[in-house]
């Protein structure tokens, strides 16, 4: 019956990876090698019949924008209009955050393939990575993924941002997760078993417009892709159900009273640890706040502020200024102010930038309060 099963599954991986293609310059086919891992090949077919096609990140251009519209139709009207007649240009909207709406946009090369659908590689690989995780993709062409209100975000590795910290700052990621790294020999697999958390909305986001594919005379050829992406969908959705049973199978087969207890073990530490985070944040939210107007008066004539607010033993101050970024170098280098960092990724309006930055005052006796201010003023005139 186990049997049974797994050549089953292996059928239907074959049968959906047989319809997937991946193209970074060179066009490859999915298939499973003879140690049955999914592997990539060159494809040397001269057909140009392509159903699904995934793009490597060296191939379209990835950016972000934010709109002040809650209402997706609203936002789909204004980008048919910066983008119309874009055959090459694909886009997402994320749920609204505090009334902004984030779109991510991808522009494809003009080489690329002819395919029904497109999906960037880097949707599929940010699946593996939690909100303000970093994805580190170690190949010939190293690039970074990061998420931010399931926000996505990548750059490729150079000369600038060399390193997952560097991109961490450049986007205003706190990193609050260890780095998911990816090596060579396993993007094959990762890229199709992120297919099954695609929705299908965004699937038809990604399918090439109807007038770039077919005439009017054969309209009626649009059912093709849409019945394969139906096929598709359940095809994938029945391989990880499929997969799932058979997981379960043998998970239970090979339970002992071990893994029991090793479970109610886990359970009590999460309990002792949800505890020692409420004191811990209890603990935190005692320091004081005075020294706060000393770290603002040193940046009011700098910015613009809209918004001032405290979250817990956290300022968080919204607003715009000429260069975002060093004001934030100048909150990190001022004595009062701990972990200063960006909030959201720094937006450009006109000519100037907008910004969130929160940051912590730990805690300073009016004896060093005292101290700093008296430093600070001789430092002051010495330097007059």
């Amino acid at each position: 019956m186990k049997n049974k099963r797994v050549n089953i599954l292996l059928s239907l991986k074959k049968i959906i990876i047989s319809v997937i293609r991946y193209y970074d310059g060179n066009l490859y086919d999915f298939h499973i090698n003879s140690d049955g891992q999914i592997a990539l090949r060159l494809n040397t077919k001269s057909s140009n019949r392509n159903y699904f096609t995934v793009i490597a990140r060296n191939r379209y251009t990835e950016t972000n924008e934010s709109y002040p519209i809650e209402k997706p139709g609203e936002i789909h009207k204004l980008l048919r209009l910066e983008h119309e007649g874009g055959s090459l240009t694909r886009y997402y909207l994320h749920k609204p955050v505090e009334g902004q709406t984030s779109v991510n946009i991808w522009t494809y090369n003009q080489d690329i393939p002819n395919s029904w659908i497109t999906i960037p590689e880097t949707v599929l690989l940010a699946k593996y990575a939690k909100d303000n995780q970093i994805v580190h993709v170690q190949c010939e062409r190293e690039f970074f993924i990061g998420k931010v209100n399931d926000v996505i975000f990548s750059t490729n590795k150079g000369t600038v941002i060399k390193s997952s910290t560097l991109f961490a700052n450049a986007f205003g990621l706190s990193r609050t997760h260890q780095d998911v790294v990816i090596k060579l020999a396993e993007l094959p697999t990762l890229l199709i078993n992120a297919l099954r958390f695609l929705n299908f909305s965004f699937i038809l986001r990604c399918m090439k417009p109807i007038q770039y594919v077919i005439s009017k005379k054969l309209i009626k050829g649009v059912l093709i892709p849409v019945l394969a992406i139906f096929t598709l969908n359940m095809l994938i959705s029945s391989f990880y159900l499929l997969y799932k049973e058979v997981s379960l199978e043998d998970a239970l087969a090979n339970q002992s009273e071990s893994v029991t207890s090793a479970l109610s073990a886990q359970e009590n530490i999460a309990q002792r640890y949800a505890r020692y985070l409420e004191l811990k944040t209890f603990l935190l939210t005692q320091n004081s706040r005075s020294p706060f107007w000393l770290v603002m008066a040193d940046i009011f004539p700098k910015a613009l502020f809209t918004n001032i607010r405290t979250e817990g033993n956290r300022f968080i101050i919204r607003g715009s200024a000429e260069n975002a970024l060093a004001l934030l170098g100048e909150l990190n280098s001022n004595p009062y102010v701990k972990d200063a960092k960006f909030d959201y990724p720094v937006q450009k309006r006109s000519a100037a930038q907008t910004f969130v930055i929160s940051f912590e005052i730990p805690k300073i006796s009016p004896e060093n309060v005292l101290a700093t201010t008296i430093t600070n003023k001789e430092y002051s005139h010495e330097g007059v």
